[in-house]
């Protein structure tokens, strides 16, 4: 049964397989040679190296491996954000070479629209102040006695403790 080829040196760097060696990406098909008949009792009974339990197992370790071998140079540009700016900054190159002036629009909008939300509130409870205030001199100047003026008689209770 080959072995499976290792594709970095100990020190992380890039190593070319040695003859013999199976790579990541047939090694599924290349261990599915091996494969045996098994018994009840999961025993081989039949030529190969690898029962079917072992070889799921197995080939699920070289899926795993061979995705992160094949997807982890994207990962780590994940990581430090330089892939969505490559990815913003040739968009707005190649398809869309208005975008900056407009999506300086688009930000400035993006700021007023809280200040505009601020102002209305402060004119709101300026508002509020103001009709409260408006209704209690309309109720004050009710109960002030006009002289020669007799109150009436449902306010004269009010007035008189």
């Amino acid at each position: 049964m080959p072995l499976l080829c290792n594709p970095f040196h100990p020190d992380m760097t890039d190593r070319l397989c040695d003859p013999g060696e199976v790579t990541l990406s047939n090694a599924t098909q290349v261990y599915g040679n091996f494969v045996c008949q098994v018994s009840p009792s999961d025993i081989c009974t039949t030529q190969g190296r690898l029962t079917p339990t072992f070889y799921n197992q197995i080939s699920t370790g070289i899926n795993v491996g061979n995705a992160l071998y094949s997807y982890a140079p994207s990962l780590v540009e994940l990581q430090d954000c330089t892939f969505v700016r490559e990815t913003f900054s040739d968009i707005s190159r190649e398809h869309c070479p208005g975008l900056r002036r407009y999506s300086k629009w688009i930000y400035a909008g993006l700021v007023m629209v809280p200040f505009a939300v601020m102002f209305s509130l402060i004119f709101w409870v300026v508002y509020g102040r103001e009709r409260r205030y408006r209704l209690y001199t309309k109720e004050t100047k009710e109960l002030t006695p006009v002289p020669g003026r007799a109150p009436s008689t449902s306010r004269a209770l009010v007035l008189n403790p």
